[in-house]
């Protein structure tokens, strides 16, 4: 296995120092129960930890026919689009109006001196002209593709990198000139560029249509829990740094009271049992069959390469079953999510196209992960993200960790520190549009008139297993190319929509939010 002496010890030096700060993150960290369950809208102006819900977003829920509309977006390819179009169809399904385009579609549409310029103008476009907030890019590069950056990174006295590097932040951030000095590298120190992500940007790095199908089947399977008794599972993995004996689990141990709670299952792999002996040994064997049981969130503080992730090599990675149980993974190892390799697709994209084990998502790094400060800062506060009140979708909490990041640093952008070297390098592999199960998933059942009213008012009724009203899950009322009504269910579990007009034809009613299992109901309008 590949390993890097400069991460072992930032690593190590982290390790007393976060020991000492007691951590980073938001104030409002830590374990989540029932909350409003209306998605946010990612805002580049607000300070990291604010949230805010667009009042005008929240009308259209209830009068508006969003068929159209352009909340969230999937870049492919013509061949890939069937598997994409799938996705689209469950995201509106779920309440998160989606549009599907092909690279044809935006070479035609946007001017740029190569395709990735191209792709960049036309979401810019879409930004500024749709309010486009979430994007995926559906596709392993070059099929949609991506931008080499400049990346550097000083740590005085410590340590010293420079890399040529893949970065979707080029995507995400839309303001400003990733090559404002004109002399064809981007990312410099001399560009104009903001280094705020705009948008929350993913990539499922599916090289052909059985890879994307796929994938896009593990996303289902997932929101839909399929499997229902894993979720609340946390997997620790923690690998030795090589310097002086220290080892990240005591990190792990003070993140777990400041992340976690009593809804949470935390399991332990270590390398070093006598500094925490609450653990077991962390070995190949042992992740593997950790994974295998089943986990609904893996946090890795290690080492990778290209073909490893964590003690596994790619092979050992398409070798994991634990399908149906597919989790989130985050971690700070080094060139694990580099799927920008020339020679195979790294360790990191293995993990997510899998077809029978691995995780929906994989939060890691294209280059070398600065293990800490920043690469731990960025695992701890992505999980923070994903944990807090209200509840956002994977992609704007990865967006909203860079925010943090930028707003709430004192470090200048110009100066090489570590952080914005992380900024550049830390990757989503994975539907940005995933809403992460942060505790055991509740069941939903669904009632609807009978007879189904042919117009006027419907009244959708959504309760627990237990009988007892849902309220603020989100109802839909769909059909493929036509129709797309959102409305959130009242403190009674109602949600009442005015069907006059409606066609007649089948309906698809779904009910969804999120830690709740999505239940669907097939009508028809007379």
């Amino acid at each position: 296995m590949r390993t890097h002496l400069h991460e072992s010890l930032v690593l190590a030096l982290f390790v007393a120092w976060m020991t000492i700060l007691g951590g980073c993150g938001s104030d409002d960290d830590g374990p989540s129960g029932q909350a409003d369950l209306t998605d946010l809208v990612f805002d580049a102006d607000v300070s990291p930890g604010d949230v805010t819900h667009d009042a005008e977003m929240m009308d259209l829920v209830v009068a508006d026919n969003r068929i159209g509309d352009w909340d969230y977006l999937i870049v492919t390819t013509d061949a890939l689009r069937p598997a994409f179009e799938t996705l689209a169809d469950w995201r509106r399904q779920t309440g998160l109006p989606t549009r599907v385009v092909t690279m044809q579609e935006v070479t035609q549409a946007a001017t740029g001196r190569d395709t990735a310029e191209q792709l960049r103008n036309y979401l810019k476009a879409m930004w500024e002209e749709q309010g486009v907030q979430i994007v995926l890019l559906g596709g392993d590069t070059p099929l949609v593709p991506h931008r080499d950056v400049y990346a550097y990174a000083e740590i005085e006295g410590i340590f010293e990198t420079a890399a040529i590097t893949p970065s979707e932040l080029y995507f995400s951030d839309l303001d400003g000139d990733w090559d404002g000095d004109e002399d064809g590298a981007f990312g410099e120190f001399e560009d104009d560029l903001e280094m705020m992500p705009d948008i929350a940007v993913g990539r499922v790095p599916a090289r052909s249509l059985q890879e994307a199908e796929g994938y896009v089947a593990k996303v289902l399977a997932y929101e839909q829990a399929e499997q229902a008794d894993y979720q609340h599972k946390v997997l620790y993995l923690a690998e030795p740094t090589g310097w002086a004996d220290l080892s990240p689990c005591p990190m792990f141990e003070l993140w777990t009271g400041q992340l976690f709670g009593e809804v949470h299952e935390i399991h332990r792999l270590y390398d070093d049992l006598e500094q925490c002996p609450n653990g077991e040994q962390n070995t190949r064997t042992s992740q593997m069959a950790a994974i295998n049981e089943g986990m609904g969130m893996i946090i890795h503080l290690g080492h990778g390469s290209e073909g490893t992730l964590a003690y596994m090599n790619a092979s050992q990675v398409d070798s994991l079953a634990n399908a149906p149980r597919y989790n989130l993974m985050f971690s700070c190892a080094c060139l694990t999510g580099n799927f920008g390799w020339s020679e195979a697709q790294s360790a990191g994209e293995h993990y997510v196209i899998d077809p029978d084990g691995g995780g929906v998502a994989y939060v890691g790094n294209t280059d070398i992960g600065i293990g800490f400060p920043p690469g731990g800062f960025f695992v701890k506060e992505v999980v923070a993200q994903l944990l807090r009140d209200p509840p956002v979708r994977l992609g704007q909490a990865f967006a909203n960790s860079r925010r943090s990041f930028i707003v709430g640093g004192s470090h200048s952008w110009t100066d090489g520190h570590a952080d914005r070297y992380t900024q550049f390098v830390v990757v989503l592999l994975g539907d940005p549009g995933i809403r992460m199960f942060r505790q055991m998933p509740r069941p939903l059942e669904l009632e609807l008139p009978d007879p189904f009213p042919a117009a006027g008012e419907l009244a959708v009724s959504v309760t627990d297993e237990d009988g007892e009203p849902v309220s603020a899950a989100t109802v839909t009322l769909f059909r493929a190319g036509q129709l797309l009504l959102l409305q959130p269910t009242d403190d009674f579990g109602q949600a009442t929509f005015d069907i006059s007009g409606t066609p007649s034809g089948n309906l698809t009613v779904t009910a969804s939010g999120p830690d709740l299992i999505p239940v669907q109901a097939t009508v028809v309008v007379p």
